[in-house]
């Protein structure tokens, strides 16, 4: 996607999509969450969803598609890695905190047949 920045003029640029292009450049933004406070309405109708659609993406932000994150890096005109990195972490903390109870199912599950049951429970 690096191409998406060659020849990449600022000038005319949103001065909310320079703002939002210059938090994440800085890294300054850390979760999608944060995007809230850069104009939601905004964004919201650039990608084609109401704000509260919009906001319950920002809480769960797996949920933004290809489409999502393309449209709005193109927006921005920056590369769509800067905010797929941003994803990537929030998901991984959900990923592994889903893993974490499935192995603890597991444990429960082995726990269970190593008991003795009383027969006919």
């Amino acid at each position: 996607m690096g191409e998406w920045l060659d020849n990449c003029d600022l000038e005319g640029l949103d001065s909310d999509f320079l703002a939002i292009r210059s938090l994440l450049i800085s890294g300054h933004i850390k979760s999608m969450r944060q995007l809230d406070q850069q104009s939601p309405t905004k964004i919201a109708l650039l990608l084609g969803m109401n704000y509260n659609s919009y906001h319950d993406k920002l809480k769960n932000p797996g949920l933004f598609t290809e489409a999502h994150i393309n449209l709005l890096a193109y927006a921005c005109r920056l590369d769509p890695a800067f905010i797929h990195k941003i994803i990537q972490a929030e998901v991984r903390k959900k990923v592994e905190q889903a893993y974490a109870r499935y192995e603890d199912k597991l444990k429960a599950i082995k726990a269970r047949r190593g008991r003795k049951e009383p027969p006919g429970s």
